[in-house]
């Protein structure tokens, strides 16, 4: 139990930042919005990256597919095992 608690207490934040970005970015990820390297601040929380994009609206986007790959990756196997009935 202390398990599931602990796992679904990690990937809470991941979830709701990737969902959070479905409908909403601070900025257009691929956007040049300010200075290389800027470090967190109030308009940009985690910083900027080299090119001056916005590091959480990228993070927003690119979990998505991460996401996507990992629930293919899991739900896949799974889906055949059920219907062969191997576990």
């Amino acid at each position: 139990m202390i398990r599931l608690i602990l796992g679904a207490f990690l990937l809470l934040p991941g979830v709701v930042l990737v969902l959070l970005g479905l409908f909403w970015q601070p900025f257009p990820p691929e956007l040049l919005v300010a200075e290389p390297f800027l470090s967190p601040c109030f308009s940009h929380p985690m910083g900027t990256d080299w090119f001056g994009r916005d590091l959480l609206s990228r993070v927003m986007v690119g979990g998505r597919a991460s996401f996507a790959v990992s629930l293919l990756s899991v739900g896949a196997p799974e889906a055949l095992s059920v219907s062969f009935r191997v576990f």
